[in-house]
């Protein structure tokens, strides 16, 4: 295993990067000509384009309490059976006896610990918002962000009319009512099984401005697209086509403290496809633009996550017939920082896909050795791998995303084998506290890609799942209990 630390001297600023703001307001032009597509609030949504590109997602938004989880962790115990009337009357929230109506009493006010201070259990249900075609049509949601008060957005795809994908986003309240959706879809039609249009990145801000990243294909080519989008939605402004030499794809997106929106992705610079890292200013003007790596092999950013200290990267590097687990981290200061890439054993496909920032200051990072072997590793502020769990007693269990808890150790979502909807906390040594297991009424298989947790410590969850009745999979956006 190597373990590889250097400066950011790997860094290379781009000259000259192309693309431009189009529009203010409502419309949103761009060099390609795409067509920004959106639907009002409500229980029906039409989606129109509003160029001649056009996209049809007429969608529906139904938001539900949540269905039932199954706990597979260690957090309350069973209720006496035949307790007495006197019993009941008696039975008080916090003194460690589960009775009445409490699912569980544990004895003490820790928030998240598999048993809430008002004996609900962690991961309980709170709302599902389905969203969902008219036309049987799938829809994913492959990654989210929240806001302070509670308002989510989300992004992701879904397929047009003519059976082409497009690049789905929107928001919702903090009780899960949608506020508004819209999509995009460019002009050519022209995608492929493997290059399609598509959302990946969003970053949400306090006023309810949400930027979207992804990437639009034109002629066949994988462009990188990233706009902004006013509070009802509408497009302030639009970049499509910045991918370099002409491909090139936003995988994340972040905002830091000064409010800039940070991207990260890949582009076609030097030939083969490097690492993207790349700032906007609100107005959308691009002010850093760096590549990772330069070694004229495939390099990718999959996930960003900034703090008031600084950034943290994760993905992944190629290194001859191989791929490295990838994490690096700079401080806003003085923009140093350090870079740690992981060859696994068997010296096969390693990624790192999801990173966080903990309170101490610590940088997180969940991806996988040696293709489908989850590991979760945790640098100190200097560098220092402090962590290391490889597939930690995951059986079989897949995770997709990773939530930090302030008052420490992490969450961990994503879907088990037979494609449950899965859930498990774990303390800041890395023992498991609790897991869960979420079916949904009405549904047969559901994936969730994403999670973020809430100011009130709600974990807000996306994804897609199958409701069992010949139908694509749908895209949902849930919130469950701390």
């Amino acid at each position: 295993m190597r373990n590889t630390a250097v400066t950011l001297g790997v860094w290379v600023a781009l000259a000259g990067c192309g693309g431009g703001a189009a529009g203010d307001g409502g419309e949103a032009g761009s060099s390609s000509g795409s067509g920004d597509s959106g639907t009002t609030a409500g229980s029906t949504a039409g989606t129109t384009a509003n160029t001649s590109a056009s996209t049809s997602a007429q969608t529906t938004a139904s938001t539900t309490d949540g269905g039932s989880s199954a706990d597979s962790g260690s957090s309350s115990g069973d209720a006496s059976a035949g307790s007495s009337s006197e019993t009941t009357a008696a039975a008080r929230c916090g003194d460690a006896v589960v009775a009445g109506d409490e699912a569980c009493d544990d004895g003490n006010d820790a928030l998240g610990d598999g048993c809430n201070p008002d004996c609900s259990e962690s991961f309980a249900p709170l709302w599902w918002t389905r969203v969902d075609s008219a036309t049987p049509s799938p829809e994913c949601l492959r990654n989210l962000a929240v806001a302070s008060d509670g308002t989510v957005a989300a992004v992701g795809e879904f397929e047009g009319a003519a059976g082409d994908q497009n690049l789905l986003f929107g928001r919702w309240a903090a009780d899960g009512s949608e506020a508004w959706l819209n999509g995009w879809d460019s002009p050519t039609d022209d995608e492929t099984v493997f290059v399609t249009d598509r959302g990946w990145g969003v970053a949400l801000a306090d006023d309810g401005t949400v930027f979207v990243a992804g990437n639009v294909v034109d002629a066949g080519v994988q462009t990188i697209w990233v706009s902004r989008r006013a509070d009802d939605g509408s497009a302030v402004w639009v970049h499509d086509g910045q991918g370099g030499s002409g491909q090139g794809v936003a995988l994340a997106a972040t905002l830091d403290p000064a409010g800039l929106l940070w991207i990260g992705g890949w582009i076609e610079e030097l030939g083969q496809g490097e690492g993207l890292l790349r700032s906007y200013t609100a107005d959308g003007d691009v002010v850093d633009n760096f590549i990772i790596g330069g070694n004229y092999e495939p390099d990718e950013l999959y996930d960003l996550e900034a703090d008031d200290v600084g950034l943290a990267g994760a993905g992944r590097r190629t290194q001859g017939p191989s791929t490295d687990f990838y994490v690096e981290y700079q401080d806003w200061a003085d923009r140093v920082g350090w870079v740690a890439q992981y060859d696994g054993p068997t010296h096969d496909e390693d990624n790192a896909y999801a990173v966080g920032i903990d309170a101490q200051g610590r940088v997180l990072a969940l991806g996988y050795e040696d293709t489908n072997h989850p590991v979760l590793r945790r640098f100190a502020p200097e560098n220092e791998l402090e962590l290391e769990q490889y597939d930690p007693g995951y059986m079989g269990l897949q995770p997709f995303d990773l939530v930090l808890d302030p008052g420490g150790g992490w969450i961990l979502v994503g879907a088990t084998p037979d494609a449950t909807m899965w859930l498990a906390r774990y303390d800041d040594d890395g023992a498991l506290l609790w897991s869960r297991e979420h079916a949904e009424p009405g549904t047969t298989a559901i994936t969730a890609f994403a999670a973020e947790r809430r100011a009130d410590g709600s974990i807000v969850v996306g994804g897609c799942f199958s409701d069992g009745a010949n139908d694509p999979d749908h895209a949902f956006v849930a919130a469950f209990a701390p």
